[in-house]
């Protein structure tokens, strides 16, 4: 009775979390339905929906943001509740205008498969750098001073190998700093990847320290669903020859993207912390 409640309340205000939405990636319609038991955020989930913009790395392009259903009427009365389990569906810039072969995801899951630690390493350089820019964006927008940071990030062997989807998990070690404390918080998470109508797109998975089988579970049921929604036949308006792709700098990328959006953890921690919200 309640699960059915919380469905009429959120389809009063519009929301729609159980359908396929379309989105254009280049000259292709990819239909992706929503995460089950998530809601996509919209611009009427105001402090949701700003956190949410100002997750994405710069070489990457968010298509949705999706927090959890019992979340949702709080996000439409403008709170910004704590996030402690979210999605977050994107693409690299690179690859948008890209014709993404079978041939070529296997190339870009060798890199990953064999590099993604030495990847994080020569990264982690850039950590301190992007947290600081994400840190003064929130604290600007939000109207409070907080500091992040991210001290670890450890990847995890990858558990799915298949011809059209792989995934990883991990673990980061994240730190938040106000004026009066400073706390040292660890998230799970699961990146996956998979080539839908010859697109690569990331379903970026993040939940609480224990949360890992269900970051496992909860993508792989996810990316399932968009697999078996879309047409493999790319719905293409123009033909595009596909040009040289550097999979081992979309690596890089990707890692990045994983840890811009770590900070939404972060943000919603502290923001609903310092406002009084319980999470």
């Amino acid at each position: 009775m309640k699960s059915s409640l919380l469905i009429l309340f959120l389809s009063f205000f519009g929301i729609q979390f159980a359908y396929a939405e379309t989105y254009r990636v280049d000259d292709t319609d990819l239909n992706i339905p929503a995460p089950i038991g998530f809601v996509r955020v919209t611009p009427q989930m105001n402090a949701v929906y700003r956190l949410s913009q100002l997750t994405t790395s710069s070489s990457n392009e968010q298509l949705a943001f999706y927090i959890q259903e019992k979340d949702g009427p709080a996000a439409m009365s403008g709170a910004l509740p704590k996030l402690n389990r979210y999605f977050s569906l994107q693409l690299n810039k690179r690859l948008k205008g890209a014709i993404v072969t079978g041939k070529d995801f296997g190339n870009f899951k060798n890199v990953i498969k064999r590099q993604n630690a030495d990847l994080i390493n020569s990264l982690e350089s850039q950590f301190p750098s992007l947290f600081d820019i994400k840190s003064r964006q929130i604290s600007k927008a939000f109207n409070i001073q907080i500091a992040l940071r991210l001290t670890t990030m450890i990847p995890l062997e990858m558990h799915v190998d298949e011809n059209n989807a792989f995934a990883y998990s991990f673990f980061g070690k994240l730190g938040i700093s106000t004026e009066e404390n400073q706390k040292d918080l660890i998230l799970s998470g699961t990146c996956s990847f998979i080539n839908v109508s010859d697109k690569v797109v990331f379903l970026y998975c993040y939940g609480e320290q224990d949360d890992l089988d269900w970051t496992r579970t909860a993508s792989r049921d996810w990316a399932e669903r968009i697999l078996n929604n879309t047409s493999t036949e790319a719905q293409k308006t123009t033909a595009r020859t596909n040009q040289a792709l550097d999979w081992g700098k979309v690596g890089e990328r990707t890692l990045i993207g994983v840890t811009a959006v770590a900070v939404v953890f972060l943000g919603s921690y502290l923001v609903s912390k310092s406002r009084g919200n319980k999470g």
